[in-house]
């Protein structure tokens, strides 16, 4: 509640309206696109900066990350979209108009940064990391114990897991994170076979590594690793 007054005294100051329509907006009474974007990142830039230790690890809202859309660089941080301007963002605030479009807000020393995306390269964060600490990210092109013949694609969804009991294959559907082969219809080669669930114990065991993203691969038009 402390967070969201604070947000609601910086955000009253420059909002158009009347008082009443903000001491409503205070109470959730009535809705503001502007006010909710600023509290969602305030919310973030707490829960980024600061983190929340709980079983060993920092759990933070849900990270994504997407190329910028006046350069080749990757962002990450916190990600929104501006559907539309809304009355608040009018003539004497118009040097405050953050347009429409795709963006992520990043954490610096100064606040947040904002960046403006590509919305087709934004990709989650799976939560897990391959064996030398890097952030797998969704779309990332992972590579098996060092062999470039021998890479999958990390993707989100259903498939088909065939397990082994006994005499016969059983396949089951199952919804979640897990790698294909990459580029797809590649022949299976080592001992990383696809698809297959994407788990935390397993990157170090086959020595998963990031090696890019297809958004790079699409953009370079070539395999950095050759």
């Amino acid at each position: 509640m402390k967070l969201r007054f604070n947000v609601w005294k910086d955000w009253y100051k420059r909002c158009l309206d009347g008082r009443v329509y903000k001491i409503m907006v205070l109470l959730g009474l009535r809705h503001s696109p502007t006010f909710e974007l600023n509290l969602r990142m305030a919310r973030y830039e707490r829960n980024f900066i600061q983190g929340v230790e709980k079983r060993g690890m920092i759990v933070i809202d849900i990270l994504f990350k997407a190329k910028c859309k006046d350069k080749d660089m990757w962002v990450e941080g916190f990600y929104f979209n501006m559907p539309n301007k809304t009355r608040h963002y009018e003539e004497s605030w118009r040097k405050d108009i953050i347009p429409v479009g795709s963006y992520i807000a990043s954490p610096s020393p100064d606040g947040l940064e904002i960046h403006e995306v590509d919305p087709i390269t934004v990709c989650i964060w799976t939560g897990i990391e391959d064996w030398k600490g890097k952030k797998i990210w969704e779309h990332d092109i992972l590579m098996c114990d060092g062999n470039p013949g021998e890479l999958m694609e990390v993707v989100f969804g259903k498939f088909n897991l065939v397990t082994r009991p006994l005499f016969c294959p059983v396949i089951e559907e199952v919804t979640g994170w897990h790698c294909v082969r990459y580029p797809l219809g590649a022949m299976e080669e080592g001992r990383c076979k696809c698809p297959r669930i994407l788990r935390e114990g397993d990157t170090k065991f086959y020595r998963f590594e990031v090696i890019k993203n297809i958004f790079d691969d699409e953009r370079c038009g070539k395999n950095e690793i050759d």
